[in-house]
């Protein structure tokens, strides 16, 4: 775990998910298989797979197996895999090698007497094989600046093309940029309100509010400056922007939202969209209709078309609650551990903490996945958050047997 991480993780509620790749990271991989429908290879570089879509490939066509160098052109959140392209380039600070002959400047350096001396300078520099494009900043840097920049970019080209003939695939030839991803839930942005609220005026919900998802038309700056005139309106606002929140986001019965089940590597699963049944100021129902056969998820219980699937949300809770009906008869219940939902108008959102409760139709209660849990401890959650979750476990098995 590098090192911010872990302050990160101080915060409730916080996930942090490490990069499997390093970003313009140049790999020696593997071509697995080549999906011709979407036009990509799939190349495996040992950590991940990567996807090489066809316009990417600068040289021939490959085969399965076939080994090939690549670079890691973007990272994409989501469940989307990193694009690669086999056009490496090595960026620098102040300049960038790139294939081919020609040198480049920025467009942002417009002083011509400017353009001309690092036109001049890059063609006396560049190695064989290779172009230079100038960044914006290296109008701001002298030339023993500059061709120190360019005189490591060199070494490492040179670097890379002796570890590509020497190394066996699928490896990392060179890597530096990491793009590491943190999620943050309900309790994250409960703790930034309290930290906000030590430097300036701060209402609670002011980072939910800010996240993604949320459109109320409500002016936090213009409520937030009240307090700062008024210290003693700041329980009163904050009650009003609770109400306003649950009037104007929070879906009404006869609505459908999207099920946003976020697990612990950043992989998103979206569970479908539920009907509300009934909500108040406490939680929401929602139901489903099963569409196809199968089984259910950790209950081993057969799936049917024509099932139900109610789910209770309680969005100040640590878990959703689930019922399979069929028939009107209950065949299994599953209590999901997760951080607090979020209720957004169109969906529900949380982070899976990989443990649960179950109930089969014999009416046994049990915990399962702690080793799932477990495996996460201090280094994508910290030590807390696994103890809150298994903590929430052992009430949910008092709450599953009756004691709401």
């Amino acid at each position: 775990m590098r090192g911010f991480a872990k302050t990160l993780l101080e915060l409730p509620g916080t996930v942090y998910v490490p990069s499997k790749v390093y970003l313009y990271g140049v790999y020696k991989g593997r071509v697995k298989f080549s999906d011709r429908e979407k036009g990509v290879y799939f190349v495996d570089v040992g950590s991940e797979t990567l996807f090489l879509p066809y316009s990417k490939v600068h040289t021939k066509t490959l085969l399965p197996g076939e080994e090939v160098v690549v670079q890691v052109e973007d990272i994409p959140w989501g469940n989307k895999k990193p694009v690669a392209t086999t056009n490496i380039t090595f960026p620098g600070e102040k300049a960038v090698l790139i294939p081919g002959n020609r040198v480049l400047v920025s467009k942002k350096i417009v002083d011509m007497e400017k353009r001309g001396f690092l036109i001049a300078l890059g063609m006396e520099l560049r190695p064989e094989g290779w172009g230079i494009l100038w960044r914006t900043i290296s109008g701001e840097h002298d030339e023993a600046e500059l061709r120190a920049e360019v005189k490591r970019l060199v070494e490492l080209v040179e670097l890379v093309n002796r570890k590509k003939w020497e190394a066996s695939a699928p490896c990392l030839l060179h890597g530096e940029i990491v793009r590491d991803r943190v999620l943050f839930s309900s309790p994250t942005f409960s703790a930034l309100d309290r930290e906000r609220g030590f430097v300036t005026p701060t209402l609670r919900g002011h980072h939910q509010l800010k996240s993604p998802g949320y459109n109320l038309d409500l002016s936090l700056a213009t409520l937030e400056q009240l307090i700062l005139e008024s210290p003693e309106l700041k329980e009163k606002l904050e009650k009003h922007l609770e109400e306003s929140m649950k009037k104007f986001l929070w879906p009404k019965p006869g609505e459908s939202v999207l099920i946003e089940h976020q697990k612990l590597d950043g992989t998103v699963l979206y569970l479908g969209r539920a009907v509300v049944k009934s909500v108040d100021d406490k939680q929401l129902l929602l139901e489903r209709k099963v569409h196809t056969d199968g089984v259910y998820n950790g209950l081993g219980v057969p799936k049917r078309v024509g099932d139900l699937i109610e789910t209770l949300v309680q969005p100040y809770e640590w878990w959703t609650h689930t019922r399979y009906l069929r028939q009107n008869q209950v065949v299994g219940e599953y209590v999901n551990i997760n951080t607090p939902a979020e209720v957004c108008p169109d969906r529900i959102r949380y982070i899976d903490l990989e443990v649960d409760v179950i109930r089969k139709p014999g009416g046994e209660i049990e915990i399962v996945d702690k080793e799932k849990l477990e495996k996460h401890r201090d280094i994508t959650i910290s030590s807390k958050l696994v103890e809150t979750a298994l903590k929430k476990a052992e009430e949910a098995v008092w709450y599953l047997g009756g004691g709401r």
